[in-house]
């Protein structure tokens, strides 16, 4: 059987696609922040496959040369930086945000076979970095991420400050996706839908998604405070923003 038209197929489900802030809800007052017990961003391993290519752009689909363009749902991600002192979390500029992430069949760029990843060494599709301006904000163009085996759904995010050559700042975290949504994603559009295999990792059963931090609960692991939150939209792409929290 055909696959489905993903437009006619996202759009049956008007519970997809564009995601919001996470957590409590914030509101912008006088460029601050200000939202009930404001807490610092969990920090998570910036795992196995961590690369710093130092490649300064918001469209990371392809290879910095502009070859091997990724095919999958386009992302658009948001993601400001705020500094919290005394309570008070304040938008960050001049911080280096990094991110990277899997591709549609659960493959990592410029990394040599093995851990299940393709040889992609030389490729560097999907990894890419930002300044945030004055308002703490840096944007990225991507494709939705898909699974591998061991992870559920997510994208890794490195936050670097610096004085002259000297790193101030160096923290990492990672967002997670709703698994609905991914359901729905992986089944009804290309090139996730053509996979084979099913994957063995949910958000109730990562370990980094179930990771408590300090500050935090059993009943309240990491991924409950990382997850891109979900709003409604008619059109074929996800957009999705998230707010680092840092001390």
């Amino acid at each position: 059987m055909p696959d489905k038209n993903p437009i006619d197929f996202l759009q049956s489900r008007r519970n997809l696609l564009r995601f919001g802030t996470t957590g409590a809800v914030a509101t912008l007052m006088a460029g601050q922040i200000v939202q009930g017990q404001i807490k610092t961003t969990p920090i998570e391993t910036q795992g196995p496959f961590w690369e710093d290519e130092q490649l300064l752009r918001s469209d990371i689909r392809a290879s910095g040369d502009g070859t091997n363009l990724r095919s999958g749902l386009p992302l658009y991600l948001t993601v400001s930086v705020s500094k919290l002192v005394s309570g008070v979390a304040s938008p960050l500029p001049n911080a280096y945000v990094d991110i990277w992430h899997c591709d549609g069949a659960g493959n990592y760029s410029d990394e040599p076979a093995g851990m299940g990843n393709a040889n992609t060494l030389g490729q560097t599709w999907l990894r890419g970095y930002q300044i945030t301006n004055a308002r703490g904000i840096v944007k990225f163009t991507s494709i939705y991420p898909g699974w591998y085996t061991s992870r559920t759904v997510h994208i890794h995010a490195r936050v670097r400050t610096y004085s002259g050559t000297t790193t101030t700042l160096n923290m990492t975290t990672q967002f997670f996706f709703d698994d609905t949504i991914s359901d729905t994603v992986f089944s009804g559009v290309a090139p996730y839908n053509a996979r084979t295999g099913t994957r063995d990792r949910r958000n109730a059963t990562d370990s980094v998604f179930n990771t408590v931090s300090t500050g935090s609960t059993v009943a309240n692991p990491d991924g409950t405070r990382l997850l891109l939150r979900l709003a409604k939209t008619e059109i074929l792409y996800a957009s999705a923003s998230f707010n680092i929290v840092v001390a």
